[in-house]
């Protein structure tokens, strides 16, 4: 538990750090707004599609997974997004 805070990107590289800090802020106030992702990631995901001129599909089912909160994947040029959400 000690090292944890060692093998942190905060410690390990500040630099990077800072740089993915500066684009999740950007990303945010692109895409976000004001408001804390996690509470409007549906509104999120529609405003990067329209933004970005890519259609969007959304396919609802539930996922019962206690470890998987969200996961990107790419396949044959198409993105997929998995939120899971009702936990």
């Amino acid at each position: 538990m000690n090292t944890l805070l060692e093998k942190c990107l905060f410690v390990r590289n500040p630099s990077r750090f800072s740089e993915l800090r500066s684009e999740a802020i950007d990303f945010r106030t692109t895409y976000v707004g004001g408001n804390i992702i996690r509470d409007s990631i549906f509104e999120v995901l529609f405003r990067y599609a329209e933004t970005n001129k890519t259609p969007l599909k959304l396919l609802r089912f539930p996922v019962k997974d206690e470890d998987v909160w969200a996961f990107i994947n790419v396949m044959m040029d198409l993105l997929y997004i998995v939120c899971v959400i009702g936990k």
